[in-house]
């Protein structure tokens, strides 16, 4: 994997960049218009969008939950509609890039692990996939002293282009942070739905949250020890 990164080329990098913006050009292209639609004209514009097949069926029940849950103050239907949303987003609209990526001739498997480890959510206080689920290993020291260590590293266990792995840390972290936020500071979250998609795209560029994953390289390291 190593001599894998270090032997990718401009036009590598270039290209897992541009497919990564791509795919959340795709994911805004997809949620934008039934946002827009919902916020001018409710569930009676989204039932018009079932009708003329801009969405399907789960797609339109997703938003009546969501709709109901605002009305009954379920925060549970509102759970429910928003993971139906993300199903749609993760397994549908952009599981084929992900795979496109991942089978991407010597440096997929690579680059992707690479996505997975500094790759950070949108929605403020959702965490990052490494600290989810990171990787850790333990040692022997029984020949020295008693007990055994345990290192936790700032590396991911896992890789976000397997959709098992990122459902996972959607539905154990990123969704649960999500609901927190709409419960807590819904302005904040109708900002972040209604942002700029090209700042959104900027902020999600490597070089410029460089400083935040050279940190957690460096940082996120836990050594426990076992007497």
């Amino acid at each position: 994997m190593t001599r894998a990164i270090a032997g990718m080329s401009d036009e590598e990098l270039a290209y897992y960049e541009q497919k990564f913006l791509s795919m959340q050009k795709e994911i805004f292209e997809d949620q934008a218009p039934m946002h827009e639609a919902y916020l001018h004209g409710g569930t009676a514009e989204i039932d018009r969008m079932q009708r003329a097949v801009l969405i399907d069926d789960k797609t339109q029940v997703a938003w009546h939950q969501i709709d109901s849950g605002v009305e009954q103050h379920s925060p549970q239907l509102v759970a429910e509609g928003n993971k139906q949303l993300l199903q749609r987003e993760q397994l549908e609209i952009i599981d084929d890039d992900y795979d496109e990526m991942r089978s991407h001739p010597v440096t997929g498997e690579a680059m992707t692990w690479i996505l997975t480890t500094v790759g950070t959510p949108s929605i403020p206080e959702a965490q990052a996939y490494p600290e989810v689920f990171p990787t850790e290993f333990s040692v022997d020291n029984s020949r020295y002293i008693p007990g055994e260590t345990t290192i936790e590293t700032p590396f991911p266990d896992g890789n976000i282009a397997d959709r098992h792995d990122r459902w996972k840390l959607i539905t154990e972290d990123t969704l649960p942070a999500y609901q927190e936020l709409l419960a807590s500071n819904p302005e904040v979250a109708r900002q972040i739905i209604g942002s700029d998609f090209d700042s959104r795209i900027e902020d999600q560029r490597l070089s410029n949250r460089s400083g935040q994953v050279i940190d957690r390289m460096i940082n996120d390291w836990k050594v426990e020890h076992q007497w």
